[in-house]
């Protein structure tokens, strides 16, 4: 009998709802806005420090359908070399950059972030000297709130480190490769 009634109770109850989802949702982005302008300021002085003073990045907002996430649709886009256009990261860094670009981001993010374990696999390619010290010493400060293995090749990286190992790979006589992993004493390290 009320049938049109309930609906429109229903129909009402979900307009407030929405009325206070969007408003939610737009403090929120603001909020994340807000915080991309300081985000975006802190990476690029960590990226200074990593050899990648040129680099530039830029946090882009979209709007998006409603989610529990909220309404935006964020981006990074980045350029690492003068005069290219800013593309997303994802699509155009090679592997030392993107190592190097996650090691500033995790840096920013060290006091806030619960991810117990990093791995930076060869975050040190293509730079040395006092880079490779810098890189060396973000690494030992993230390193004081979590765990974090590194694969590397430079003495500077490597004297931070609280343990180290001698990896190797080899062929065995059936053509099969086989990787060995030796912790080192204190001889073997200096060595």
């Amino acid at each position: 009998k009320n049938q049109e009634q309930i609906i429109d109770e229903l129909e009402n109850k979900l307009s407030k709802l929405k009325n206070q989802y969007d408003k939610k949702a737009k403090e929120l982005s603001d909020i994340r806005k807000e915080a991309a302008e300081k985000f975006e300021a802190d990476l690029k002085d960590e990226l200074k420090d990593l050899a990648m003073e040129k680099a530039r990045l830029k946090v882009q907002f979209a709007k998006a359908k409603r989610t529990a996430e909220g309404i935006d649709d964020v981006k990074f886009l980045i350029s690492t070399n003068p005069g290219e256009d800013l593309k997303p990261l994802s699509r155009i860094i090679s592997g030392g950059e993107l190592s190097r670009i996650m090691l500033a981001f995790k840096n920013i993010m060290a006091d806030i972030d619960r991810v117990e374990t990093l791995v930076f696999d060869e975050v040190d390619k293509g730079i040395g000297g006092k880079t490779a010290q810098k890189l060396a010493e973000k690494l030992y400060r993230i390193s004081s709130k979590r765990q974090v293995i590194c694969v590397s090749h430079l003495p500077q990286v490597a004297s931070m480190g609280d343990n180290h190992y001698y990896i190797n790979k080899e062929t065995t006589e059936k053509k099969k490769t086989v990787t060995n992993i030796q912790q080192l004493n204190k001889k073997e390290t200096i060595e």
